[in-house]
């Protein structure tokens, strides 16, 4: 006969329930008797029937992660997080990838919140700020934690980084080599998606307050994609005159920027200037490495994760708003501009 539940309770001293609290990931079991259970699980190399649990707990263990695969730099750092955490907890991540806007969003996160029955969800920009999608998890009572929201804010609760403030540490770094002439290349500002404006935003602060003036050909709206930011960098480098700075509002249009200088055959620091943000592993990656703002992804996916967790088993979310701290990290791509 295999090893059952009531082995682990004899080994660990405990009662049956209390192993089956801790299984569940239940509240109100003490830090040091969790261990103690899960050590005697490993030596007896119990492994739980997730289908039985799922029916005693009448939860499905299961938090959804829904995201674009467009972005994967930015999702890879937030899914690791916020996976370490469930797997700490005997929680599943389930990631699904969205291809917004080509299908209906608000329709296949409802169809996939109702089939798999997830206990909480985890929306990742654009869907975080997609208020439709707000209010389907609010309709169906289904727990949801918001990661840097824009629209609406305060509704429901949240993990976020000061944007605003980063691109004004991006800019202010540029402005303090020298570069007066400084564009930004931001996201999409008609979408739904993340963050465009308050990076935008930052940015145009620190140049009003060198008292710099931004032309309206230096402000220019790509997609948060590679291809996006070589696009864009054709159109500011092939001007009659080209700025000696651009901020980009993500790594991935960043590094699209580096990709259409190199063809144009300026070198980067030397001839241009390239900002990131987020610091996605392909900002460290890029030659010459991006300076960019770091935000501390896996953090965001691990507190936002913990957030839903904490709620189990009622499902009972406040609208907590917790901020993380953002940091400028400079490497290879900034220098002072030619004289």
């Amino acid at each position: 006969m295999g090893v059952t539940i009531h082995d682990v309770a004899a080994r660990a001293g405990v009662s049956i329930k209390t192993v089956s609290r801790v299984m569940n990931a239940e509240p109100n079991v003490r830090d040091a008797v969790r261990e103690r259970v899960r050590a005697a699980m490993a030596d007896l190399d119990y492994i739980p029937n997730a289908g039985a649990r799922r029916m005693a707990s009448a939860r499905s263990l299961l938090i959804g992660l829904f995201f674009h695969p467009r972005l994967a730099s930015y999702i890879t750092g937030i899914q690791l997080g916020a996976a370490r955490q469930c797997r700490d907890r005997d929680y599943m991540l389930a990631a699904e990838p969205i291809e917004w806007p080509a299908v209906d969003v608000v329709a296949l996160i409802e169809r996939t919140v109702r089939r798999a029955h997830l206990d909480g969800v985890i929306l990742v920009p654009p869907q975080s700020n997609d208020i439709e999608i707000v209010a389907l998890l609010e309709r169906l009572q289904v727990p949801f934690v918001r990661v840097s929201p824009t629209a609406e804010p305060d509704r429901g609760a949240s993990v976020f980084v000061d944007d605003r403030r980063g691109a004004v540490e991006a800019t202010r770094h540029l402005i303090a080599l020298g570069h007066r002439d400084i564009a930004f290349l931001g996201g999409p500002l008609a979408s739904k998606g993340s963050a465009p404006r308050p990076r935008r935003d930052g940015f145009l602060d620190a140049m009003a307050e060198a008292g710099l003036p931004v032309p309206d050909n230096r402000v220019i709206y790509g997609e948060f994609t590679f291809s996006s930011g070589q696009r864009c960098a054709d159109t500011l480098l092939g001007a009659r005159t080209r700025p000696t700075a651009i901020v980009a509002a993500n790594d991935a249009m960043a590094a699209g920027v580096l990709s259409a200088a190199a063809r144009r055959g300026l070198k980067v620091p030397d001839d241009l200037s390239v900002t990131g943000f987020d610091d996605a592993e392909i900002a460290s990656v890029v030659s010459p490495a991006l300076t960019t703002i770091r935000q501390p992804l896996e953090q965001i996916g691990a507190a936002a994760a913990d957030m839903l967790l904490a709620a189990q088993p009622s499902g009972k979310l406040d609208s907590v708003r917790r901020r993380l701290d953002i940091e400028l990290v400079v490497r290879e791509s900034t220098a002072p501009p030619r004289s």
